[in-house]
């Protein structure tokens, strides 16, 4: 229990209770839509929304870039200059609808010549304006200043609003458009409102386009962009290449055990969010008491992420009865290692994100990160075609589970070094 007690009593603690409020919310609505949209548009319609979701989001990695991580440190490291703060915060914005335009003419180009694409292609137009909610989402800022409070409680009025009308309107396997636009227009209500509120509150105001400072922030968030890629390979690339090779339903089955069992990271996320900030500055004033920290946090992080998983697992039947439609019965190895990769997926993030990237080693994570995505892309083509879901799993926990001890070891070496400096 000590270890538990110094874990509430860091700094950073109350940014993560907002933080847990604002990602608690967003767990519980897909957990409420999921039983109702699988009755509504079935495995199949779901399995074209998992699907076209797959493919979108490389365009969203791509318009975020890893600002999410890299933007939210800087803003960290600049909060003694509260100008060149500001002018950061607009150039990460004009940096990202660069990106969204250039992604977008490059998914349409896609869209247009991949007969695959064709068959999901007005689901897929529609996602654009989703991913268009990227380029004005400034999560990165308020997590960096450790302000969330606001960007929580928008998000949370947004998403019932969202979920009334998926009730009142999705009602069937021909309504999956209307599902992907009203998801859409609800992601970009929350961050023009949240953009907004940043601009007003911090009395943000737009300045020049400099396209020499936008390339140099390219450049510098370059690291943490491909890794933050890789990783969306990750969340992905199973979804993306099933749908490439089976029927729609089965990669809705797939989806909505994934999804699920992601409900061990997304109860994660806060927490890593709100510490990465805190962990940057602590490393940067005092690294001995930075790496004990860290280590409090290991223990205590992994221990109740382990102790939730078992749960779910043992819990699972009925967890299925109430979310899932179809029969699960022939699953439950299959749900097992998804738990085990989300576990997996939390320890690489503490000693990487929390470790080297705080520890400003971007380039060690981004080669290791790269290892990683050749292994998975590799395994899952090899394995994939002969076991379907079976081998997208197997060559994701082989990836992570040699990705976890690498990391570890990275993470270890690289702080040894700064104490001998």
């Amino acid at each position: 229990m000590k270890p538990f007690r110094k874990l509430l009593q860091l700094p950073f603690f109350k940014q993560y209770s907002w933080l847990t409020v604002l990602y608690g919310f967003q767990l519980l609505i897909p957990y409420i839509m999921l039983p109702y949209l699988l009755s509504t548009i079935g495995e199949a319609g779901y399995g074209q929304i998992a699907f076209s979701l797959s493919i979108v989001a490389y365009l969203i990695a791509l318009i975020d870039y890893g600002f999410h991580m890299y933007g939210s440190r800087q803003v960290a490291l600049l909060e003694s200059d509260k100008k060149k703060q500001k002018t950061f915060f607009m150039n990460v914005i004009y940096t990202k609808l660069c990106f969204f335009v250039i992604g977008s003419i490059l998914l349409i180009s896609f869209i247009l010549f991949l007969p695959r694409l064709q068959d999901i292609q007005e689901i897929l137009f529609i996602f654009l304006i989703l991913a268009f909610s990227y380029v004005l989402n400034p999560q990165f800022y308020v997590t960096g200043k450790q302000k969330v409070k606001v960007l929580a409680i928008v998000t949370m009025v947004i998403k019932i609003s969202y979920v009334a009308l998926v009730f009142l309107f999705v009602n069937d396997i021909n309504d999956l458009w209307v599902y992907a636009f009203i998801y859409s227009v609800m992601m970009v209500v929350i961050s023009v409102i949240n953009f907004m509120y940043v601009c007003i509150k911090y009395k943000m105001s737009f300045i020049q386009v400099d396209l020499k400072t936008m390339m140099t922030l390219i450049k510098d968030a370059f690291p943490l962009f491909s890794t933050s890629l890789m990783n969306q390979i990750f969340l992905v690339f199973g979804t993306f290449y099933l749908g490439l090779i089976v029927s729609d339903s089965l990669v809705g089955i797939y989806a909505s055990l994934l999804k699920v069992s992601s409900v061990i990271v997304i109860l994660y996320l806060p927490l890593s969010d709100a510490f990465l900030p805190y962990i940057t500055n602590l490393y940067q004033t005092d690294l001995k008491k930075g790496i004990r920290n860290h280590k409090t946090y290991t223990s205590v992080v992994t221990s109740l992420i382990v102790l939730f998983s078992v749960l779910i697992f043992v819990f699972r039947p009925w967890i299925f009865e109430v979310l899932l439609s179809f029969d699960t019965n022939e699953y439950a190895i299959i749900f097992g290692m998804m738990l085990l990769i989300q576990i997996l997926g939390v320890i690489i993030n503490i000693s990487s994100v929390q470790g080297l990237i705080a520890l400003g080693k971007e380039h060690l994570y981004q080669k290791i990160y790269l290892m990683m995505t050749i292994l998975f892309i590799t395994l899952t083509l090899l394995l994939g075609p002969t076991s379907d879901i079976l081998g997208v799993l197997i060559a994701h926990l082989i990836t992570f589970i040699i990705g976890a001890l690498i990391f570890e070891i990275t993470y270890i070496k690289s702080y040894q070094k700064g104490l001998e400096a």
